[in-house]
């Protein structure tokens, strides 16, 4: 059981990275495009791979939840509740009501962006507390 709740920590770690992706890419896209649109094969592969995780972004995101819940159960019926893991699965599911709520919106604001990208922060924070 103990290797099982390790092993979903570890798809949380790896959903949950697949998921800030999607910003890491297109900020390194917003800073350095000039020097990746100068060579052709690296803009045509570089292109092709943010497309694809800004396109899944609320899938790996929603993939991070699935394995929260089944990490929970798991870790829940061997040592009962553990704080720093609730907190950080707590700020998950508030991180992906932000992003639902930002899914639904026609228009985002700066401070829904600010907050959601601060949110992923604080998460990070809180998974390396958890774990450490």
């Amino acid at each position: 059981m103990s290797d099982l709740g390790e092993f979903l920590g570890l798809l949380i770690i790896t959903s949950y990275g697949l998921t800030l992706l999607s910003f890491l890419l297109k900020w390194k896209y917003k800073y350095f495009k000039k020097q990746i649109n100068e060579i052709t094969w690296i803009k045509d592969r570089f292109t092709k791979i943010m497309k694809f995780f800004v396109k899944y972004h609320r899938f790996f995101g929603f993939a991070t939840v699935l394995f929260i819940l089944m990490h929970f159960g798991v870790q829940f019926s061997r040592y009962g509740v553990n704080i720093t893991g609730a907190l950080a699965a707590g700020l998950m599911f508030l991180q992906v009501g932000i992003g639902v709520y930002g899914f639904k919106m026609a228009k985002r604001s700066k401070l829904w962006l600010w907050s959601h990208r601060t949110l992923a922060v604080v998460i990070g924070v809180a998974i390396w507390i958890h774990i450490n």
